[in-house]
């Protein structure tokens, strides 16, 4: 009787790096978005965190949104505006 083993490895598929955003000196004076990524639990936290921004950090213009669809799928419009309209994301995941 013959023993066929197969490589559980794969192959790997191939990455393009791309390069991370450039950092801000500061976050005042700018807008961060906290994004609801709609998985389990995220908007309680995000809201908190928002509710913190305001309490001791004024200066930052924090805005909680939440994503449209389940969080495996992209919100095409709110990732837009994010990009044209703010300086850094947090985007919530859940627990």
């Amino acid at each position: 009787m013959a023993v066929r083993a197969l490589n559980p490895m794969g192959y790997p598929p191939d990455v393009t790096q791309v390069q991370m955003a450039e950092r801000f000196d500061t976050l005042s004076g700018r807008r961060v978005y906290l994004v609801d990524a709609r998985f389990d639990d995220s908007d309680i936290f995000m809201l908190q965190m928002e509710a913190w921004f305001r309490e001791h950090r004024p200066d930052i213009d924090a805005r909680y949104v939440a994503k449209k669809g389940i969080y495996t799928q992209p919100d095409v419009a709110l990732f837009s505006q994010i990009r044209d309209e703010g300086a850094a994301a947090v985007v919530g995941v859940g627990h």
